[in-house]
């Protein structure tokens, strides 16, 4: 029975990593994919020794990231109207310089949905809400 728990868990584990391995693929551009196999040869020999990591790697601010693609992609005359905008863990918090119609709330909405549609953004499901 133990060794039944076992194998669900490594099917579970195999499960989780064939859905990583599909989001990375998609965030990755096309040209980046391999268009054609490779095959091993026996008598290749080694491949030539890669160059050592970089010795300080600094992380990638993605929420950072995630609100540039999202004010580059609005149009002028909503990028006027805003103060503020960014993203934290799916919620992208807009601050305006004064009231604004539904109309020009709703342009960002769509433009964030459509930057989802397109893998512009990570895969979250962004909500965009007004700061205070």
């Amino acid at each position: 029975m133990e060794s039944k728990k076992i194998i669900e868990t490594l099917v579970r584990i195999a499960n989780n990593q064939q859905k990583i391995i599909h989001k990375l693929a998609q965030a990755l551009p096309p040209d980046a994919l391999p268009t054609s196999g490779t095959t091993y040869t026996p008598d290749a020999g080694a491949p030539p020794a890669a160059a050592p990591p970089p010795t300080s790697i600094k992380p990638v601010d993605t929420t950072k990231n995630d609100a540039r693609v999202i004010i580059n992609s609005l149009p002028p005359a909503i990028k006027n109207h805003l103060v503020d905008l960014q993203v934290h863990d799916g919620q992208v918090k807009v601050k305006w310089k004064s009231p604004v119609s539904d109309a020009v709330f709703n342009t960002v909405t769509k433009t964030v949905q459509n930057l989802q549609q397109q893998n512009a953004l990570p895969g979250k499901n962004y909500k965009v809400t007004e700061a205070s």
